[in-house]
């Protein structure tokens, strides 16, 4: 019955037919005589008898750690990533058909399959306070840290993608940017950007978790200050004031900066080379292109 309806979505909005029958198949793509011949094909997994002494001591809360626990998961999960606008059938017929497949095929082999869609769920409040783009690579951290298997799929199509300035700015960095703007530029960044001055560099400056990235690219680089200039919430506009064209001048000016201050870092040979992590080319590149950086 859930595969029904998840095979029930529709393109462009209409109920006039299921997503799998809009790309020419008859049924769903778990139904089809092809599909149960390959789950049928494939050797069964044994289940694991339960450790009774392992059960007594997770109970007890003895001489368990986290880390252990995670490695007795069996979970595939991956973020599906894109522009959104031009891969809007693409994303459906991900969910509604190929993914009822796959969860069929992780029953079999003992597994739980899950999708990261980044298309709905995001609040209101979430956005105003320019949080949408660290939910989705929170998101990817938890794929690429609890997948057993593909943490990533990343569908390409005509659009290169959002890009807005990073909501969280290095202050040593914010401050070499500012020295490089017009009067009225700087004047406006400084109203929109405050120093967290409660902010203190973590213990663990030096260090790289595979699933976060390296910390240059978080702002975060040995040598760092810790603190950043945190972009204010869509709440301090004015009555009857807009924030996109506010958004767009500081998108210019910060990008115009960065260019500026770190010309290889943010041209285009910079960015095709790997071995280059800073924090600057994060006033260039789109939101989908840092996803696929991550992933």
């Amino acid at each position: 019955e859930e595969r029904t309806k998840l095979a029930a979505l529709v393109r462009d909005g209409s109920a006039s037919q299921p997503i799998w029958a809009s790309v020419k198949h008859t049924a769903p793509r778990a139904d089809r005589e092809d599909w149960k011949k390959f789950l049928a094909a494939l050797p069964s997994v044994e289940e694991r008898e339960r450790d009774a002494e392992l059960d007594g001591r997770i109970l007890r809360g003895h001489e368990i750690v986290v880390a252990n626990l995670e490695q007795l998961k069996r979970v595939v999960r991956f973020l599906v990533s894109s522009t959104f606008t031009d891969t809007n059938e693409e994303r459906n017929l991900f969910l509604g058909d190929v993914m009822p497949a796959l969860q069929l095929l992780g029953r079999k082999l003992k597994l739980e399959v899950f999708m990261a869609e980044m298309r709905w769920g995001i609040r209101k409040e979430a956005g105003d306070q320019h949080l949408t783009a660290e939910i989705c690579m929170r998101e990817l951290a938890r794929c690429l840290r609890e997948s057993v298997g593909i943490s990533y799929v990343f569908i390409a199509a005509q659009k290169y993608g959002f890009r807005p300035f990073p909501r969280l700015i290095p202050e040593k960095l914010f401050t070499e940017l500012l020295e490089k703007m017009a009067d009225k530029d700087r004047t406006l960044l400084k109203e929109w950007f405050k120093l967290d001055e409660n902010a203190l560099p973590g213990d663990d400056a030096g260090e790289e978790k595979k699933w976060e990235g390296p910390r240059e690219f978080y702002g975060t680089a040995p040598g760092a200050s810790g603190r950043f200039y945190v972009l204010q919430s869509q709440s301090k506009l004015k009555e009857g004031e807009d924030w996109w064209p506010l958004f767009e001048r500081m998108q210019v000016s910060l990008r115009g900066a960065a260019l500026t201050c770190f010309p290889y870092e943010t041209s285009e040979e910079g960015l095709r080379d790997p071995a280059n992590k800073h924090f600057a080319q994060r006033f260039v590149i789109s939101v989908t292109e840092e996803e696929f950086k991550r992933g």
